[in-house]
């Protein structure tokens, strides 16, 4: 899809269509990967990432994680650390800065499994075209190593060599590990294989800041052929465009999806109605085209206020059946503070099946979260640390609640530095 003017006047006939009336029967295709509700990290190490200046290591609440800590202490660094590492994990290649080492552990169903990774600098194959290796980024050599708590190996990759305990099982190339391969259904590989790939395919970052990067309004239409079921290339390619393009997919493919996000939206205030609509007309070319909006409330997507799209953005992201960590930066910004408090608790109800790790400077979020939930993040010699609250900071919290303050009053009072 990409974006285009509209459909409007008599260059075209339109017809006006409610996909989800139109789809609602229709096979679903492509559907959405289910989410593993039984895997949830557990902690999580960044090694060697710049940004952080030293070694991070996060323990993972089984819900939400909140993270708070000043201006430049390394919240932000932290998620895109964490964002990045699983991304490359299973994804391959990427042209972006990252961890050079990864470690984490997951929960599965009473068991735990550690992985690590680590990624060394290496040569690059020979590549002819120098634009290719610049869109490919550094190669590198890969490690890779998965293993139960009682220290049984499930399987390790070095030097291109897959060994499933204890036995060769195949080559890949040196700069990739065992995450990356589709098919984990064969009796050779481990079910953990499939279990770590999809718990981090489902990692989805929310950036800091409104979706709407230039400051202005713009309507956004998405245009396609008839005859072609993929979208085609989006033109603008912001965090509106991605997030409009989402939900039209949903209307063409998973209308329960979109009557969930209306749904949310209208539990919290936010909206009455979202609705998909598509016009066909005659494209340049004679070809059919397909051009479509999202409504909310009658007022076309990309013309919301930068705080409805926020909390859209967060919303999206948050029902999307795959996701299995979703990382959002500072929630609260261009959000009011009631509705900020009522987006919370949607946040926490579905952080029962995902898990949710934010960063914030909001006295709201932390007076919400327990303390155990707590991380704060500290820079120290320019180097990032975090830590849980201590036995002596909860027995301060209880007692300052008794007098009637609130956690986030303590925490952004000074009360841990």
């Amino acid at each position: 899809m990409g974006e285009g003017n509209g459909a409007s006047g008599t260059d075209c006939a339109l017809r006006y269509r409610d996909m989800r009336v139109r789809m609602a029967n229709r096979p679903v295709r492509n559907p959405v990967m289910p989410a593993p509700s039984r895997a949830r990290f557990t902690s999580i190490e960044l090694i060697g990432w710049p940004a952080l200046g030293g070694d991070v290591r996060l323990s993972v609440a089984p819900e939400s994680t909140i993270l708070v800590g000043r201006n430049g202490a390394g919240k932000s660094a932290i998620l895109e650390g964490v964002s990045r590492a699983c991304r490359r994990a299973t994804l391959g290649m990427m042209s972006t800065p990252m961890p050079g080492q990864f470690r984490c552990s997951a929960e599965s169903e009473g068991s735990t499994i550690h992985y690590e990774f680590t990624l060394s600098p290496g040569d690059e194959p020979e590549l002819a075209d120098v634009a290719e290796r610049s869109s490919r980024g550094p190669v590198g050599i890969w490690t890779e190593k998965a293993t139960l708590a009682s220290g049984e190996v499930l399987w390790e990759v070095k030097d291109g060599q897959v060994v499933v305990k204890g036995s060769s099982v195949m080559r890949l190339p040196t700069n990739i590990g065992l995450l990356t391969v589709s098919q984990h259904d064969e009796p050779r590989w481990p079910p953990a294989c499939a279990l770590l790939q999809a718990l981090f395919r489902g990692v989805v970052s929310v950036p800091a800041g409104v979706p709407r990067q230039d400051g202005a309004r713009h309507p956004v239409y998405m245009e396609r052929f008839v005859s072609r079921k993929p979208p085609a290339p989006i033109g603008r390619g912001d965090r509106v465009t991605r997030l409009t393009r989402s939900i039209l997919n949903w209307g063409d493919r998973l209308p329960h999806l979109l009557k969930e996000f209306e749904a949310i939206g209208q539990r919290i205030n936010l909206w009455s109605e979202v609705s998909v609509k598509v016009y066909s007309a005659k494209g340049p070319s004679g070809d059919a085209d397909e051009i479509g909006e999202v409504l909310v409330d009658d007022v076309n997507f990309g013309m919301l206020s930068d705080g409805t799209l926020r909390v859209a953005e967060i919303l999206q992201h948050l029902i999307t059946p795959r996701v299995t960590l979703l990382l959002v930066e500072e929630p609260e910004t261009s959000v009011h503070p009631g509705l900020l408090s009522r987006l919370m608790a949607e946040v926490e109800a579905y952080a029962q099946d995902r898990q949710v790790i934010l960063s914030t400077h909001s006295t709201e979020i932390v007076t919400r979260t327990h303390p155990e939930d707590l991380r704060l993040v500290e820079r120290v010699a320019g180097s990032t640390t975090v830590r849980a609250l201590t036995s002596a900071h909860k027995r301060r919290i209880k007692a300052y609640l008794k007098d009637d303050g609130t956690l986030g009053e303590f925490v952004f009072g000074g009360a841990l530095e």
